[in-house]
């Protein structure tokens, strides 16, 4: 992409940050690209978009042996959740009326998986 559009920054110049600080930086530094990210109502006019690159689903998984049902807001909010800091899945709990305080807040989805 940085060549289709004569750039002469590479790959050596792009750099990997925890989703919170990559998410920040995109709102407060100019010229900042972040890659990739849910567009949704609220973010619309906080960014520029290119894409779209692909679909994005949401979904909630716990141990099938925990046999878990939740269908809806209500429901979910018998267990523990682990989300990803300023994710849009977390960003869409909290406008759901789950407050912060009581999400498993990570850096990174993966340590979601672990903890289950």
């Amino acid at each position: 992409m940085l060549e289709r559009v004569g750039s002469k920054q590479g790959r050596q110049d792009i750099k990997m940050y925890p989703w919170a600080r990559a998410y920040n930086y995109a709102q407060d530094i100019k010229n900042t690209i972040l890659f990739s990210t849910t567009r949704t109502e609220e973010r619309e006019k906080i960014f520029k978009w290119v894409g779209p690159i692909f679909t994005n689903n949401m979904c909630l998984i716990a141990r099938k042996d925990s046999h878990i049902k939740a269908n809806t807001f209500e429901e979910m909010k018998n267990y523990r959740i682990g989300t990803v800091i300023d994710d849009v899945s977390e960003q869409l709990l909290v406008k759901e009326g789950f407050s912060i305080d009581i999400l498993k807040r990570n850096i990174l989805g993966i340590n979601n998986i672990t903890k289950l």
